[in-house]
C-alpha cells in the first residue's frame, strides 16, 4: 500500500499530526508513506521510522505550493492520501492529484473539495485528537495519547556538543526556556524567563539553556540582563532537529505556546507550557508528565480577535507559581491532580462580572 500525507505547515502544527503517523504505521506495517513536509519542519521527520519518503513544501501561498506536485505525481498512484489541512484549497488539489482510490479530508472545508470520505472537525479536545479522525476516517484504529518526534544519535551528538561549547556539560541536564512565540500576546515577558532562569539554576544547582530562532535575540538578551548570570543563550545556535536533541537532554522545559513547546513534549521532557490567548486544553502540551498554567480571563481585545493592549493574561502569570509548577514536574508530580484552580487578580480595568479564574491543567 502507497500511503500520502499532506502534514500542517508549521512546527507545532506538524507535531500535533503524530499520534496520527503512529496510529497509520500501526495499522498498515508494510505501507510506503508518503509526507508533505513544509520546509522549516523537515529535520523533524526526515529520519521518522513512520516515514518512507518526504516531499519538501516551499514557503509561501498558493504558487509556492505548487512546485509540490510534480514530485507527488512522479509517486503516483497512491491507495490513501490523507489531507490534515483544512483550509487549503491547494492542499486538497494536490490530495486530488495523488490519484489515490481513498482521499480522506474534513467534512465542510477545503480539504472535502476532493475527499471521497470525510472525517469530522470539532472544537471540542485536543488538536491531535481531532486530527487523528482522519486517521480513523482512513482505517487506522490506535489512539495515542502523546505525540512524538525522532531523534537520531547524529542529532543528539551535536546537541551535545553545541552544549559543551556553551559550558554546559550534556551529562547535567539542564532546564531550558523558550522565550519566545509567534506572536507577542503569546509571550511571557522575557525579563520574568531571566527571574526564573536564576531561581531555578540556584536552587537546583543545574545550568539553564534559552532555547529558540535567530528572531528570538532580542527577547534572549532581555532575560539574560535579569538572570544574574545563570543564563546560558543558545537561540539561533541550532536548526530544529538539533534544537529537539537539546531539549532531549534537558530534565525540563518551560516555553510559551509556540514550536519548542511541542517539541519538548514530543521527545519526551517533562515540558510546562505558559498560556494566554490559546487553550492548552486544545493546544497545550499533549504527552504524560507536562502540564500549563493559563489565566483565564474575559479580555475584550481577544474576544474581538485584535489581541492588542496589555496583554494582562500572560502579565497575570508571577514567577513563583511557575517555580512551583517546574519543581512540580521535576519531582513528578503533575499528574497527581489533572486541573487546579484559585481566583486570579483581577485587573483595575476589569470589571468585577469578568472575573477570571487560572487553572493549572497536567497530562498524566
Amino acid at each position: 500500500m502507497r500511503i500520502l500525507v499532506l502534514n500542517l505547515n508549521h512546527i507545532g502544527d506538524s507535531i500535533f499530526v503524530t499520534p496520527s503517523l503512529t496510529a497509520l504505521r500501526a495499522a498498515y506495517p508494510d505501507a510506503c508513506v508518503t509526507q508533505v513536509t513544509s520546509a522549516p519542519t523537515m529535520p523533524l521527520f526526515e529520519h521518522d521510522p513512520r516515514l518512507n519518503h518526504m516531499v519538501r513544501r516551499p514557503q509561501g501561498g498558493f504558487r509556492a505550493l505548487l512546485a509540490c506536485f510534480p514530485a507527488v505525481r512522479r509517486a503516483r498512484p497512491f491507495d490513501l492520501a490523507l489531507n490534515f489541512c483544512r483550509n487549503s484549497v491547494a492542499l486538497s488539489l494536490l490530495a486530488g492529484a495523488s490519484a489515490a482510490a481513498t482521499r480522506v479530508g474534513f467534512a465542510n472545508t477545503a480539504s472535502a473539495r476532493t475527499a471521497n470520505r470525510l472525517a469530522q472537525w470539532t472544537e471540542d479536545g485536543h488538536m491531535a485528537e481531532c486530527l487523528l479522525r482522519v486517521a480513523h476516517a482512513a482505517g487506522a484504529t490506535a489512539a495515542p495519547n502523546r505525540y512524538s518526534v525522532h531523534v537520531t544519535e547524529q542529532q543528539m551528538a551535536a546537541a551535545a556538543a553545541l552544549l559543551a561549547r556553551a559550558g554546559v556539560d550534556p551529562g547535567s541536564r539542564p532546564i531550558a526556556v523558550a522565550v519566545g512565540a509567534s506572536t507577542q500576546v503569546k509571550k511571557w515577558p522575557a525579563e520574568r524567563f531571566g527571574v526564573l532562569a536564576s531561581e531555578l539554576s540556584r536552587t537546583e544547582s543545574v545550568p539553564v539553556v534559552a532555547v529558540g530562532g535567530r528572531a528570538d535575540l532580542q527577547l534572549q538578551q532581555t532575560a539574560m540582563a535579569r538572570a544574574d548570570g545563570r543564563l546560558v543563550p543558545l537561540c539561533g545556535l541550532a536548526d530544529v532537529g538539533t534544537t529537539a536533541a537539546i531539549l532531549a537532554h534537558c530534565r525540563l522545559l518551560v516555553a510559551n505556546d509556540t514550536g519548542p513547546l511541542h517539541m519538548g513534549a514530543a521527545v519526551g521532557t517533562p515540558t510546562l507550557g505558559l498560556f494566554g490567548p490559546t487553550n492548552p486544553t486544545r493546544t497545550g502540551p499533549y504527552a504524560p508528565g507536562c502540564a500549563a498554567i493559563r489565566h483565564n480571563q474575559a479580555c475584550a481585545a481577544c474576544a474581538t480577535g485584535k489581541r492588542r493592549g496589555r496583554h494582562t493574561c500572560m502579565q497575570a502569570i508571577d514567577v513563583e507559581e511557575v517555580v512551583s509548577a517546574a519543581r512540580e514536574l521535576m519531582r513528578g508530580e503533575s499528574g497527581l491532580e489533572a486541573v487546579r484552580s484559585a481566583p486570579s487578580p483581577r485587573p483595575a480595568s476589569q470589571p468585577p462580572s469578568e472575573s477570571a479564574s487560572r487553572s493549572r491543567e497536567a497530562r498524566s
